[in-house]
């Protein structure tokens, strides 16, 4: 697989370079997720695979587990029984795996006896390679590149830290990430029929995990913007459907899973999440302070993050839709209220608008394209380098990406005040 890299990689960096001397943007993002990928091979390599282990879940014997506990939950009262914070849609699907899986014999006496099981690792194996192999059709399908850069980027982020991370935790993000893309990318058609389309993307991607919700405030600014509230009641009552339905087909409802999921990040230690909560309190974990929790603030962090993301993507009218992909997604990971390191797989999305889609160049910078691969880019655990290190280093990098967006943004609602505001010495 290292030798298709960088045959591919070869490829692009020499029709690129026959065109310009510099190294473009895009060049500098393929570069540092290549480099990042060989030191971290060179590295597994020397420490028989412990450098990649130091950087993901401290309980190496947990692996897969998040599948394989979601499917045991689902069959045995998930919201009531196991406080599951997983909205009723994605419940009811590990339920109909956990259904097909007893038809073949399997011991669901805990999720560690499913996944002991030949049935149970076959399951999951299908259920990634179904996802993996959506992904890079519609990747494939969306493509403004050639098909070599897009086959690139795709094997990139398939050896990407946070989708390693992800498969390693046999967690579902990477449901609500693919169906987060496909909202975008439908949402920026000019077909009727796509936008649509994209409604029903996010509502599967916010029935998975709650945080793409945050994305609706892009369909509230075309309907200001366009002075028609139908698409954005059709896409509420869409979304409404697709979240509460499941749940009469379980042993919950929304307001368990909003109580399951308040308790769940009041409780946990921030340390090593990726959000704007886990960067503070890392941080003084850093500095010595043990005893230092956001608790309870989070939220309250978590609220404000959010106000101030909605408030800059509804005020700037102008925005490349590459920099509004890219700042909704940003914000929205630094306002997760618990953010292990797989919700940095959402970074694909910006990551793929600001290489794939040329409708505009301006504001695509090196700094950019360098803080895009530090989110994604595979990272050897050398010197005490842990998973928490790691995580803290990729959120400090979605801040300072979300910042440089953010200065970019009022840059333009500024000039844009300017423009329309009444010369009063006239």
């Amino acid at each position: 697989m290292l030798e298709r890299i960088l045959e591919l990689g070869g490829h692009i960096f020499k029709s690129k370079l026959s065109e310009n001397s510099e190294v473009t943007p895009r060049q500098m993002f393929y570069l540092l997720m290549i480099l990042g990928l060989i030191v971290s091979s060179i590295a597994f390599l020397l420490t028989s695979g412990q450098s990649l282990g130091s950087v993901l879940f401290y309980n190496r014997t947990d692996y897969f587990m998040d599948y394989f506990n979601s499917i045991y939950y689902s069959r045995f009262g998930p919201y009531l029984n196991f406080n599951v914070i997983y909205p009723g849609f994605i419940t009811v699907l590990y339920s109909i795996i956990g259904v097909l899986l007893e038809s073949t014999g399997v011991i669901f006496d805990s999720g560690w006896e499913i996944r002991a099981s030949f049935a149970g690792i076959a399951s999951y194996a299908i259920f990634t390679v179904v996802l993996l192999a959506l992904l890079l059709y519609v990747l494939l399908r969306t493509k403004q590149n050639s098909k070599k850069e897009t086959t690139l980027f795709f094997i990139l982020i398939l050896t990407s830290y946070p989708m390693v991370y992800c498969l390693d935790r046999g967690n579902s993000m990477l449901i609500s990430v693919i169906f987060s893309l496909l909202f975008f990318i439908f949402f920026n058609s000019e077909k009727k029929e796509h936008k649509y389309l994209s409604f029903l993307f996010l509502s599967i991607a916010i029935a998975t995990k709650i945080y793409p919700a945050f994305f609706g405030i892009l369909i509230l600014r075309d309907a200001l913007k366009n002075k028609n509230y139908r698409d954005l009641v059709l896409c509420i009552l869409i979304c409404a459907v697709i979240f509460i339905v499941p749940f009469f087909f379980t042993d919950g409802t929304v307001l368990d899973v909003f109580r399951n999921a308040t308790k769940y990040s009041e409780a946990v230690s921030m340390v090593g999440h990726v959000n704007l909560a886990g960067i503070l309190e890392t941080a003084a974990h850093g500095f010595g302070m043990r005893n230092f929790s956001i608790g309870a603030f989070g939220l309250w962090i978590s609220l404000i993050l959010m106000a101030v993301g909605a408030f800059i993507v509804l005020a700037d009218k102008q925005a490349p839709y590459w920099e509004t992909v890219s700042l909704l997604v940003c914000m929205q990971i630094l306002s997760v209220g618990v953010a292990p390191p797989y919700v940095l797989l959402y970074m694909i999305i910006p990551a793929w608008f600001f290489l794939n889609y040329r409708s505009s160049e301006k504001n695509k910078t090196c700094l950019i394209s360098l803080l895009l691969a530090a989110t994604l880019v595979m990272v050897p655990g050398f010197f005490g380098l842990n998973a928490e290190l790691v995580s803290y280093a990729k959120a400090v990098a979605v801040l300072i990406l979300t910042v440089v967006l953010l200065l970019n943004a009022s840059k333009r609602i500024a000039s844009s005040d300017k423009e329309t505001r009444p010369d009063t010495l006239a």
